[in-house]
Order: C-alpha cells, then sequence, then structure tokens
C-alpha cells in the first residue's frame, strides 16, 4: 500500500470551530516519543482524553535494527522513565523484574541490553496503553480549526485504516506529530509556524 503524505492545512472548518473537541491530545505516531508522554502522564496521575494514532499494525521499536546478538550502545537508565522518575513502573529495571530476569541481568559481563531485549520492554511498555493506541491507522491530515481570523482553537485529524481505507476525523485541543526517524518535510504550514 502506498504512504499517504501527511497534510498539515491551515482551515477553519465552521461546524467544528465551537465544539469541545474529542480529545485533550492527539499523538500521530506512537513510537518512542509518544510512549514516554503516555508513561509521564500516567506517572505524573494526568487524567486526559488522550488518542495515540500509528500506522503500524502493532508496536514495534527500531524494526529493522533488531539483529541477533546486538546491543544497546546507551545505558539501560536512559529508559522510559528512570531519568524522569527512578521509582516509575516503566522503568527498565522494573520490567526486568516483571519478567524474572533482573538477577540474570545483573549478572551479564555488560549492562548495555540486547536490541531485541529492550524491543520487549518498550512493546511491555507500549502494551500498558493499547486501549488508547489506534493501531494500523495512518494519519493524513492535520488541520488547524479556528474562529474567523483568530487563533487556533483545535485541530481536526483525519486518519484512514490501513485495511479498510475507511477514513475518520476526530478532534483535539493539542496534536503532536511524532512520525519516527525517516526524514519527511510536510506540506508547508502557511502561517502557523508560530502556533505550533
Amino acid at each position: 500500500m502506498a504512504t499517504m503524505p501527511l497534510q498539515l492545512e491551515n482551515t477553519t472548518p465552521r461546524s467544528q470551530a465551537h465544539r469541545e473537541p474529542q480529545y485533550d491530545l492527539v499523538c500521530v505516531g506512537f513510537g518512542p516519543a509518544s510512549l514516554a508522554i503516555a508513561i509521564a502522564l500516567h506517572d505524573r496521575g494526568i487524567t486526559a482524553r488522550v488518542l495515540y494514532i500509528e500506522k503500524q499494525r502493532n508496536f514495534i521499536w527500531h524494526a529493522g535494527m533488531l539483529l541477533p546478538d546486538a546491543r544497546m550502545q546507551i545505558s539501560f537508565l536512559k529508559d522510559m522513565a528512570a531519568l524522569r522518575d527512578p521509582t516509575s513502573t516503566f522503568t527498565f529495571i522494573n520490567y526486568l523484574k516483571c519478567k524474572n530476569r533482573l538477577v540474570a541481568f545483573t549478572n551479564l559481563s555488560t549492562f548495555l541490553p540486547l536490541r531485541e531485549e529492550y524491543n520487549d520492554y518498550m512493546s511491555w511498555c507500549a502494551a500498558h496503553f493499547e486501549e488508547h493506541v489506534q493501531y494500523g491507522h495512518e494519519t493524513t491530515s492535520v488541520s488547524a480549526v479556528r474562529k474567523e481570523d483568530g487563533p487556533v482553537e483545535t485541530w481536526q485529524v483525519t486518519s484512514t485504516d490501513t485495511k479498510t481505507n475507511h477514513s475518520t476525523t476526530i478532534t483535539a485541543r493539542s496534536v503532536v506529530i511524532a512520525i519516527g526517524g525517516k526524514p519527511r518535510i510536510p506540506i508547508p504550514i502557511n502561517g502557523l509556524e508560530s502556533q505550533i
């Protein structure tokens, strides 16, 4: 299936301008950046209406880089939570404890985990938020919703189910675009740069 370019538009759908947004936050992409947001919101006890939209059918971290016996090049302490909150449920050490691997890991001659194990750790973290993730949906447009020439009030996000090709449009107070490491320059945002 061909990838559709993400459209960032400066539009004012009048029918949406006065409605309460369906979500406080929509994250386009559910990789490490959006997962970190999910964990930080959880750890801080912030109750928000959040939706994560992900093109892949399930969570995977660096799919093409999970070579056998390849190790991380950074400390496991730079996980999804430890530097922000070492007591978080989502630290790599707690993952090891939950998977019954803590003793085995501490007895290794290195503290650099295998990339495959780190992917399992990230997937373990992501599984805690599955009810908030819309997997298999590709975001096709993000549009500003304004009241006349005023500031952006909300955002309209349109995504397409990659299996059925059915499109859905939702509204959000804020949007994070975290679509991964493959460079892709979106269509110009025509005057919205200062509001993003």
